[in-house]
């Protein structure tokens, strides 16, 4: 597999390490943005059940060193209605779905021949690092805001250095200098890290084989910094650009009124700069966001007509809660939120999945 960045045009052998390659004014306060698209070679889902974890997967991460697996993914598909399922990757080995993209990224930490990873988390991310890390002999450090939910600080253990900032804005570019001056540290920065988001992918991969490799019509997913987005588009572009499936799904992102830099960027057709949401509103999801890594990635997902936007709020939210509260985290529930939204507008037979990203950390 290639890497192409989408900026200059160079094309670099992948595992590369994307964040030594610049472009300034594509960047936020020197927070990199997603510009890398992957040239693949010709891909073929062949899924091994001897192995464990995403590593049934055989074709999907060629360059592997270890194959240490927590047996991360195998999530079910819930058939909650009768054209609605919920993908639940709250059952995962640390509770949500970033375990998916650790054993591969891992191993680029291990293929650029470091010891030492850093990333930048409000917390999920933050307690999967922490234990692949550990699993795989390498020492992790991670820099988190202030407010982090405390239940969630509860599981920070075994880390090796812990940094806490101000705010999440302070935390990103604290992480970025501090990576700038230490490049003997592996740069996790999962938003744009590919190797992290080709272990995402494996969520849709499990997706088409549970629906009896049908494609289901709209796939709503969680969009804060987007990866998870841009990761199961990737997933059925493979399939479709390989002759596996005749149709793409509709991807459905979901963000917060007021904090939707996706919806009003693509709007008002801001397609050339990173649109920024001064003073987005405040929500009890992680969601909100004054704007995207990865932006231009998703504004060509909505402008090549495979996806859309729906925006809910806090309230819409509270209805589905007092159902699902105490299983689910409160910011995973905005897609079923997004669903009753937007369901007046699908047809009788036209089957969603909604992706449940993580527990309720109780």
């Amino acid at each position: 597999m290639q890497i192409k960045c989408d900026v200059c045009g160079k094309i670099f052998k992948f595992p590369f390490e994307i964040n030594t390659h610049k472009h300034v004014g594509k960047e936020l306060n020197g927070v990199p943005v997603n510009f890398w698209t992957t040239l693949n070679d010709k891909f073929d889902l062949i899924i091994d059940d001897n192995m464990k974890g995403v590593f049934r997967y055989k074709d999907l991460y060629k360059k592997t060193k270890k194959n240490i697996s927590l047996d991360e993914g195998n999530t079910p598909l819930i058939k909650v209605l009768d054209n609605l399922y919920i993908k639940d990757e709250s059952v995962n080995p640390t509770g949500s779905f970033k375990d998916r993209g650790m054993p591969f990224l891992m191993n680029e930490v291990l293929n650029h021949n470091k010891s030492s990873i850093a990333i930048c988390s409000t917390g999920n991310a933050a307690i999967s690092l922490i234990k692949y890390a550990k699993l795989y002999g390498i020492e992790s450090i991670v820099f988190l805001p202030q407010d982090i939910d405390f239940k969630k600080k509860n599981e920070l253990t075994g880390a090796t250095q812990i940094v806490y900032s101000d705010d999440i804005i302070k935390c990103f570019e604290d992480f970025m200098i501090y990576c700038d001056n230490n490049p003997d540290i592996f740069n996790g920065f999962l938003s744009t890290n590919i190797s992290y988001m080709i272990g995402l992918e494996t969520i849709s991969y499990e997706i088409f084989e549970q629906l009896n490799f049908n494609v289901p019509n709209y796939i709503f997913i969680p969009c804060a910094s987007g990866g998870n987005v841009v990761s199961q588009y990737n997933a059925w572009k493979k399939l479709y650009d390989n002759n596996m499936i005749d149709k793409m799904p509709k991807f459905v992102i979901v963000q917060i009124d007021g904090g939707n830099p996706i919806e009003q960027g693509y709007n008002k057709k801001n397609s050339e700069s990173l649109f920024v949401i001064n003073n987005p509103v405040p929500s009890k999801t992680i969601l909100s966001t004054d704007t995207c890594f990865n932006y231009f990635k998703i504004y060509e997902i909505i402008d090549s007509g495979y996806g859309f936007t729906v925006s809910i709020d806090d309230k819409d939210i509270d209805n589905i809660a007092k159902t699902f509260k105490d299983k689910y985290d409160y910011t995973s529930l905005a897609v079923l939120a997004a669903y009753e939204k937007y369901k007046k507008n699908m047809r009788v037979n036209e089957i969603s999945v909604a992706i449940i990203t993580a527990k309720n950390r109780k």
